[in-house]
This record gives structure tokens, C-alpha cells and sequence, in this order.
């Protein structure tokens, strides 16, 4: 059980539902990007991530996100 958020270029883990919802409470959309800034997803709801994104890291609100 991992839970991980670091404010700047470091990487967030989300491994427990509490990993990266914390830091979007205020959002219910997201867009979704790869590490070569292709959109992967736009308007995805954050309560959905997990199950709806392959693992992998991403990057979402500017941050990267790690998948498991």
C-alpha cells in the first residue's frame, strides 16, 4: 500500500484510492497525457482512472502519475 504526493517535478504514486484523488478533490474532469504530451484522454472522470488507464505513468494537472 503506497501513497505518495510530492508537490513539484516528483513523481505521485497511486496505488490506494487516496494516492492522487486528495490532490483533485476540488476536480471531477481531468485530461490525461502521455511523457511525450499526447493527449490520452480529455474530460476523464477522476473517480475512474484506475480502472479505465493501462498501467503506466502519465501525466495529469501537471504532474506525473504513477498507475499500478
Amino acid at each position: 500500500m503506497e501513497s505518495q504526493g510530492i508537490i513539484g517535478d516528483s513523481l505521485i504514486t497511486a496505488n490506494i484510492t487516496t494516492g492522487i484523488w486528495g490532490m483533485m478533490a476540488n476536480r471531477e474532469f481531468v485530461d490525461v497525457y502521455n511523457l511525450q504530451g499526447g493527449v490520452v484522454a480529455r474530460g476523464m472522470p477522476v473517480k475512474e482512472l484506475k480502472k479505465r488507464l493501462p498501467r503506466g505513468v502519465y501525466i495529469i494537472e501537471g504532474r506525473k502519475v504513477v498507475i499500478k
